[in-house]
Order: C-alpha cells, then sequence, then structure tokens
C-alpha cells in the first residue's frame, strides 16, 4: 500500500500530499518547481493537512437513492447533488445495495 506524504512549497504557500510509491523529486502541483518544495512540518508550516471525515448515510438518504434509481431517469450525478454526495459515493452506494440484493434474492 502507498504511503502519503505531505509536503509544502514555499513558494507558493502550499501544502499538498503525494503519495509515495518510488524515490524522486517532488513538485509543486502550482507552479511546478521542485526547489523551494521541502518535507510538511507542522511546527514550522502550520497545522498539518486533515481529511475530511466521512459522513455516513442515514436511513432517509437510502431511501430517497433507492426512489431515485429505480422510480425517476435521473443520472447518477443528478442523483449526487440531489443527495448532497458525490458521484463516487452514490456509485459505490449502488454498486453495495446491487450486491446485496443479489445475494439475498430467492434461488429459483
Amino acid at each position: 500500500m502507498p504511503q502519503v506524504r505531505h509536503f509544502y512549497c514555499s513558494d507558493c504557500k502550499l501544502r499538498f500530499a503525494v503519495f509515495r510509491i518510488k524515490r524522486g523529486k517532488r513538485f509543486c502541483p502550482e507552479c511546478g518547481d521542485t526547489i523551494a518544495v521541502s518535507t510538511f512540518n507542522p511546527e514550522i508550516h502550520g497545522k498539518p493537512i486533515r481529511k475530511k471525515p466521512e459522513k455516513a448515510w442515514t436511513l432517509g438518504e437510502e431511501r430517497k437513492l433507492l426512489h431515485f434509481l429505480y422510480e425517476t431517469d435521473l443520472y447518477y450525478k443528478e442523483i449526487a447533488v440531489e443527495l448532497g454526495r458525490t458521484l463516487r459515493s452514490v456509485q459505490r452506494k449502488i454498486e453495495r445495495k446491487q450486491t446485496w440484493i443479489g445475494r439475498h434474492q430467492k434461488k429459483v
């Protein structure tokens, strides 16, 4: 599993994360420079980058998702906007629901 490393560009004042797969120079995504890029240090550069906590699906959201999916002609992107979720989270939830429904149907 790749390790996430955090870096800081002193020219752009930008903190960014990189999946560390192999060694090499890290380029700033803003300016493309490698000279001003250093490893992120919270004591020097401020607070660390925090990942947003995942928001659990409520029963009401799941019901709305199933309603939009089976009773309307909305695309996944439109469903995501209606629910206030990302497109990827809606796609994953639909995949999980379809897998669950397929496993629990009666075998004839």
